[in-house]
């Protein structure tokens, strides 16, 4: 009698192991959003404009141009957010990847091309959003920092 219940509960701990191992692989995939802490200023895009030149739903491609009369610094620590029930949530995956960031300047007038990936992104309206610094003097601080985006559907 022992033996059968001994074997009875294993199946069970085996069969409840199998189902959350399966749980768990089935949400590996599912993209997971935490809700948006970005402010983008109103003011934001007569320094520095991002255009979608070409956006799917594993890479995009954009222009940023920089419409003022001050160096503009920017980085690779963009972030990719999904308009979920009206509200924007960022992308976890994307916005928390671990990189060194370089930064970049952007001369008055000067437009430059910038290209990135982001993975399997399932249909919708999403906004690239671009945070960026205005230099006034190179030597004075505060610097003037903001976030501009650019929206795109997939």
């Amino acid at each position: 009698m022992k033996t059968r219940i001994t074997t009875c509960l294993r199946g069970i701990v085996l069969l409840l192991t199998a189902a959350a191992i399966m749980v768990f692989a089935a949400s590996c995939g599912e993209a997971k959003y935490e809700p948006s802490a970005v402010v983008l200023e109103e003011d934001a895009e007569k320094f520095l404009t991002v255009c979608v030149e070409k956006a799917d739903s594993g890479k995009g491609a954009f222009v940023f141009e920089n419409r003022g009369e001050k160096r503009i610094e920017y980085g690779d620590g963009n972030y990719l957010e999904k308009q979920i029930d009206g509200e924007w949530m960022g992308l976890v995956q994307y916005n928390q990847r671990e990189m060194t960031e370089p930064s970049y300047d952007l001369w008055p007038g000067e437009s430059a091309e910038y290209e990135t990936e982001w993975g399997d992104l399932e249909e919708g309206e999403y906004r690239y959003v671009v945070p960026f610094t205005v230099i006034e003097d190179e030597d004075e601080a505060p610097r003037q920092r903001y976030c501009t985006a650019a929206r795109f559907t997939i």
